[in-house]
Formats: structure tokens, C-alpha cells, sequence
């Protein structure tokens, strides 16, 4: 590495006599791993291996590959049932000298890394690379939050829909295609009207139409399937606003037992509202954890039985968040909030009267099912700002040290265009 920072210097007339040491201390604290290697090809000139010419600290300790006992030796020496698509990548670098990156899983390391890689000489190449399991981590935690939600809505008893104000269907559930006889292809081409007949197709049209104009609405309908069969079922309709697009969010129920279901549709929609509202704040960028935390302790009281007489309080990490009316009462449940397994704090929800009790006091089976939901996704979220605030650090520590550096960088693609530039390239 100093002959090659050396022979860079000699080139320029305008390095100082210490830039050197100042290529040398770049290169002993960057917190990105760099290798120099070369590649190693059989007979037919396919990469099977490479060898280490040259690491960096930070290579260390991403990888766990010693310094010293890397140089000079091959990937397949340190470690002999390395992936193989990872020589194939270097290989195709250092062969063709065009510049790539990938994000890949080292199985030997049990870490994911982002890689890029360029060649300043044939059947050689540079690795630059940086440990982005953390990351991974947090869209993994995402994932199971989106998969969660689609639990949530095909759990769900009767019939779920999301319509567009062009009148097509955006999502429903499995039930909607078991009872309706159709594909999800088919559906996805259909107007709601179509699973209706005569008099309930006006019908439903003009509640629809009311949805979006006035906010919400049911109807009352025989619901009719492929195969011809007609069932009687209730209706919801709420309109929401998704990316500033108005969407109809709405249930259906066999009314068969109708004050029953009519009671649990207004229950499940309530809580579906809840679950969706935290869905949107949680996607909400730019919002810090307190205001996430204060906008759902707002959004909770409308989903329990008795709105009117519910509050909420969330503790996390010792701070309080909680309606202006809230009060303790001997009518309370919660749920302890957890963070990696650690419990961080809880969230209560209070009536402020005495009201008749059901399955967990005065509170429904499914409200006890809602708050231990909610806590458990207020945990991933105080877990991934913890997550994202750590890497938001590191991230600003390498780039200032990037741009005090006194040459100019720049990170030029594959395709030629530019991805990085330092600031003083004006200069």
C-alpha cells in the first residue's frame, strides 16, 4: 500500500511532503474494509480462488480474518467452503477491469456485506466492503411486519377489501376468494358491482359512491358468489387516505346472526383501523420516536368498546406519553413493551367507569389480543430507531473523515456516471 500511495504522490506536483502519512492514517481508520488481491484461475482460466496482497484494520474487523495470517494466503486457505459466488464476482472484476458491487451472505462470517470492487491492473482487484447485517436485520424486522399485517387481514372473519376510487379492487383477503369462487387474478380485474345482482348492484354503487364523499357507509346486500349462490351479508365502508389517494377500507359479514355480527364487525374494524393508522405512522418518515409515540397514544382510545371513556398512557425508557385526560383506574389492562427481549416499558388503556365485564373484565377478548399487538410493535420500532440512530452515526463519522481528506475523491460507476464526489472537487 505505501508503494502505491508513494508512486501516486511522485506523479503530482502539488502533493505536500505529508500527504503520505495522511494516506496512511486514512487508510489505518477507515471503518470500510479494503483488500488488494489477486485472482487465481485454473487451466481454462476460470477464477477459482484469490489471494490477499494487502488489508486494512477495518478488513479485520468486519470479517474476523486476521491481518497477519491473511496476507499472502487464499480465500480457499483461510476458508475452504467459501461461497463461490463471491471468487466468481472478483473474478469477472479483475478479468474484464470493470467496476461492481453486490450485497451478499458470507455463511463462514454469518454477516452480510456491501461490496464494491475495481481493478487497477488485470488479474487484480480492490475489495471495499462494509458489514450491513444490521441492516438486513432491520428490513427482515420490516418484513415480518408487513407479513404480520397480511396475518392480521386473513385472520379476519367474513370478507376484507380496499378499493380505489377508480373502483377496483387493491387488496382482500383469502376469505373474499374462498367464499366469491374467484382468482385473485380475476378479482383484480373486477368492479365491485360485478359480485352483485339487480336491484343490490344500484345499491351498492351509490354506497360506494357515499363512502367517498361522505366519509363512510354500509349496505346491506346479497353478496353473489361464481357458482351463483346468494348470501345476505352487512357491509362497511371508511374512507381513508393512502399517499393522499382516497381507498375505501371495508368489511363484510354473513348477517344471519345480524346483532351479533353487526357488534363484531364494528370491533374488528376498529382495531383493523388501529393496526392500519400505526401501520402508516410507523412508515411516516422524518417523524421522531415521541411523536410516533404521541400520535398513537391519540389514535388508540377510538378502538376500544367505549371510546368516550378510554385513555391511554405509553412508558418507555421512563418517559410518559399519554392523553391530556388520563387518569389510573381499577379498569385497566396493558402490556409490557420489549426490546430485543428486555422489557422497556408498557402501555395502559383505562376506562374512566365502572362498565359491564366480558372475556378480560370490561374488556373483549380481542382488545387484550390488540394491546399486546401494540406493544409488540412499539418495541420494533423504539428496537430499529436504536438501530438506525447507531448506523446514522457511523455513517457521519466516515463522511466527515472523507471530507477533510485534502485530495478529491470521487466514486465513479460501471456505467460512467458519477456516485460520489467529494467536496472540495470544485476546488
Amino acid at each position: 500500500m505505501n508503494k502505491l500511495i508513494s508512486t501516486k504522490l511522485t506523479n503530482n506536483s502539488n502533493s505536500k511532503s505529508n500527504d503520505i502519512d495522511m494516506y496512511k492514517e486514512l487508510f489505518e481508520h477507515l471503518t470500510v474494509g479494503f483488500a488488494v488481491c489477486e485472482i487465481i484461475c485454473d487451466k481454462k482460466d476460470r477464477p477459482i480462488d484469490y489471494r490477499f496482497l494487502l488489508i486494512n484494520p477495518a478488513f479485520e474487523e468486519n470479517s474476523g480474518i486476521k491481518i497477519k495470517g491473511a496476507i499472502g494466503k487464499t480465500i480457499r486457505e483461510i476458508y475452504p467452503d467459501v461461497e463461490q459466488n463471491w471468487i466468481d464476482f472478483y473474478g469477472v472484476v479483475a478479468q474484464t477491469q470493470k467496476s461492481a458491487e453486490m450485497e451478499n451472505y458470507n455463511h463462514n462470517t454469518d454477516k452480510y456485506y456491501s461490496v464494491k470492487s475495481f481493478s487497477f491492473e488485470k488479474g487484480k482487484f480492490v475489495m471495499l466492503f462494509s458489514d450491513i447485517t444490521d441492516r438486513k436485520e432491520i428490513e427482515d424486522l420490516l418484513r415480518v411486519e408487513k407479513n404480520y399485517s397480511v396475518q392480521i387481514i386473513d385472520s379476519m372473519p367474513g370478507l376484507f377489501y380496499q378499493i380505489s376510487s377508480e373502483g377496483r379492487f387493491i387488496n382482500w383477503n383469502k376469505n373474499f376468494e374462498s367464499i366469491s369462487g374467484y382468482s385473485a387474478e380475476e378479482i383484480a380485474l373486477m368492479n365491485p358491482t360485478d359480485l352483485f345482482e339487480g336491484e343490490y348492484k344500484k345499491h351498492i354503487a351509490s354506497r360506494i359512491q357515499k363512502t367517498f364523499k361522505e366519509g363512510s357507509a354500509t349496505a346491506q346486500a346479497h353478496f353473489t358468489s361464481k357458482d351463483g349462490t346468494k348470501t345476505p351479508y352487512l357491509f362497511t365502508g371508511e374512507l381513508l387516505n393512502v399517499d393522499s389517494k382516497p381507498q375505501l377500507l371495508g368489511m363484510g359479514l354473513d348477517i344471519t346472526e345480524r346483532k351479533k355480527a353487526e357488534f363484531s364487525l364494528q370491533e374488528r374494524l376498529k382495531e383493523l383501523n388501529c393496526l392500519y393508522g400505526i401501520s402508516k405512522i410507523f412508515e411516516t418518515s422524518g417523524l421522531s420516536l415521541e411523536e410516533i409515540f404521541h400520535k398513537v397514544v391519540s389514535l388508540v382510545p377510538p378502538s376500544w368498546q367505549y371510546p368516550e371513556i378510554t385513555v391511554c398512557r405509553i412508558i418507555i425508557d421512563g418517559i410518559e406519553y399519554k392523553n391530556t385526560n388520563f387518569k389510573k383506574t381499577d379498569w385497566m389492562q396493558s402490556s409490557e413493551i420489549r426490546v430485543n427481549g428486555k422489557n422497556v416499558g408498557i402501555i395502559e388503556i383505562c376506562y374512566l367507569e365502572e362498565m359491564p365485564h366480558h372475556g378480560e373484565g370490561p374488556f373483549l377478548k380481542g382488545e387484550k389480543l390488540l394491546i399486546d399487538s401494540l406493544a409488540e410493535r412499539l418495541g420494533h420500532m423504539a428496537g430499529r430507531f436504536t438501530e438506525e440512530n447507531t448506523l446514522q452515526e457511523a455513517n457521519v463519522r466516515h463522511a466527515a473523515m472523507i471530507e477533510n481528506i485534502g485530495d478529491v475523491i470521487a466514486i465513479v460507476g460501471s456505467d460512467g456516471l458519477s456516485k460520489y464526489q467529494s467536496q472540495n472537487i470544485e476546488k
